[in-house]
């Protein structure tokens, strides 16, 4: 089965999701694409024009009053909480939203990995949480398995440093090289067996 990386995140992250027990999912308004398009924004033009293009997005009706207001508050918190990690941080980004197959054992992970930065080894990717959803270091090192894979398919396993898995709402940044990734690909071939059972 062909799995698209957001439900593998969800599934990685909650151990009782199942594909065939979710039902549908309900739809309501996020400002995920909002701040994916700020984040782009934020490392070909710097911060101030970020904002900007943050304040625009989320300009309409629905982003000025009750819960709308309170998630575009929200949303402007968690940009200014990636800027501030991504400038200590300090690798530039060369690409965005780096999307590909990769395949554990009967299945299929769509992997879309967030940022793909220069790293002084090499390259890396960045995956960005914006949920309320924890996210423990074991989590994040399965989801870094796939990305890492995704990673050496589209450069090359000896060009990939490291993947990073940063949940924005905790403040939490977890890094993992990639052999430590790597290593952990049984762990997140099991984890979608689970959730496509």
């Amino acid at each position: 089965m062909r799995v698209t990386f957001g439900t593998f995140r969800v599934g990685v992250r909650e151990p009782g999701f199942r594909i065939s027990t979710a039902g549908p999912v309900p739809t309501f308004p996020t400002a995920v694409a909002s701040l994916r398009k700020a984040v782009r924004v934020f490392h070909r033009d710097g911060p101030s024009e970020a904002r900007r293009a943050l304040t625009q997005s989320l300009a309409g009706p629905y982003w000025q009053a009750g819960s709308g207001l309170g998630k575009a508050n929200m949303a402007h918190d968690l940009l200014a909480r990636y800027v501030s990690f991504a400038e200590a941080d300090g690798r530039s980004a060369f690409d965005f939203d780096v999307e590909t197959d990769v395949v554990l054992g009967p299945d299929v992970i769509a992997v879309k990995i967030d940022v793909a930065l220069m790293d002084p080894s090499g390259q890396a990717g960045r995956l960005l949480l914006w949920d309320t959803r924890p996210c423990t270091r074991e989590q994040a090192l399965v989801l870094a398995a796939p990305t890492s894979q995704a990673l050496a398919q589209e450069l090359g396993a000896d060009r990939v440093a490291n993947v990073g898995v940063w949940h924005l709402r905790d403040a939490q940044r977890y890094e993992f090289d990639y052999a430590e990734a790597s290593d952990a690909l049984p762990s997140a071939q099991s984890a979608l067996r689970r959730i496509v059972t």
